[in-house]
């Protein structure tokens, strides 16, 4: 049986890396996990897994002479945390490195250089190939695609129906890091005639943080640009942030994982794109434009009334679509530790 250490920070890097997790322990394997303190860290806790955890601060080359590893696994998170550390040691120790990428070149945010790739669909294989021709690559999924759509709970089927039978249609906005899309929403809104009602989300990695250059918090930001909105807005942060998305006429953000989710399940998903969503692909992921875009899926670039774009998403943008397999991930890691 091998060991394997498992590197994580923020939530996207969990998500992927905890059923590869999962997977290996069921194998037998030893997974020993580096969460530093924060959202991974929290998301494993909830999990309670059978994996040996080490401290934030663990010495990397301490823990290669123990247990000598048969790889080293990593999410990518953005900003880059411990991945990249464990990482660029793994390629100094000669210890195969394996990326589980959650987004589209994903694995362009650290510096270390990648053994094995597990890309979101066919355009992330293909940007892991040209990027490291070296390295193994294939389509692991896309952890927002599931094997079945998403089924929201009766609960917010019933919260949400009520909602949009007081206020109109209903418009989930995700916003997160790219702190102008409210602002470009705001626009967007004040041309809509129609009735609508507002599910606002903020993106927990940014909810207390300060915008660069500015002395709001994101939040605080978010809350004064939609005020105008106020008296037809809810967050119903006691749903999962996937139930509303789905039970939405549509999901509205900059980027999110959850454009992905809404799409699969038949719900119009719109990306609003601003400079800032632009900065955050290009330095996410190196790329210039959404592939999905490349499907059908809307990315606005002028604020516009945004009704005449919600329709349900072309057959060919959901078929592009391809749900996480973490066990797929599992048997190619087997294959390169072999």
């Amino acid at each position: 049986m091998g060991q394997y250490i498992i590197a994580a920070k923020d939530i996207g890097a969990a998500n992927v890396t905890l059923p590869v997790a999962r997977g290996l322990a069921a194998l037998g394997h030893t997974v020993i996990v580096a969460l530093p303190a924060g959202r991974a860290g929290e998301v494993y806790a909830k999990a309670n897994p059978p994996f040996l955890r080490l401290s934030s601060d663990s010495n990397v080359g301490h823990a290669f002479a123990i247990w000598r590893p048969s790889a080293v696994i990593t999410g990518l998170s953005w900003p880059m945390g411990n991945e990249e550390v464990w990482g660029m040691a793994a390629n100094l120790a000669g210890i195969p490195l394996v990326h589980i990428e959650d987004f589209w070149g994903a694995s362009v945010r650290s510096k270390a250089i990648p053994d094995l790739v597990g890309a979101v669909d066919l355009s992330g294989v293909d940007l892991a190939r040209r990027r490291f021709p070296r390295a193994g690559t294939f389509v692991s999924g896309n952890p927002g695609v599931r094997e079945k759509s998403y089924e929201a709970s009766l609960a917010a089927q019933e919260r949400v129906a009520a909602f949009r039978t007081a206020h109109g249609r209903v418009l989930t906005l995700l916003l997160g890091i790219e702190w102008d899309v409210a602002a470009f929403f705001a626009s967007c809104a004040r041309t809509m005639s129609d009735p609508f009602g507002l599910i606002v989300r903020i993106h927990p990695k940014v909810l207390e943080q300060t915008i660069p250059g500015c002395n709001e918090t994101y939040a605080a930001h978010y809350e004064r640009i939609l005020a105008p909105w106020q008296d037809r807005m809810e967050t119903m942060s006691d749903l999962p942030t996937d139930d509303v998305a789905v039970c939405s006429d549509a999901a509205i953000t900059g980027y999110s994982t959850v454009l992905a989710t809404a799409a699969q399940a038949g719900v119009p998903a719109i990306s609003l794109w601003t400079p800032e969503t632009k900065r955050a692909v290009k330095e996410s992921g190196g790329i210039d434009e959404l592939p999905l875009a490349d499907y059908g899926m809307p990315c606005v670039e002028v604020p516009q009334d945004l009704f005449p774009l919600i329709s349900p998403p072309p057959p060919r943008l959901v078929a592009a679509l391809r749900p996480y397999r973490p066990s797929s991930v599992v048997e190619r890691i087997g294959a390169l530790a072999s």
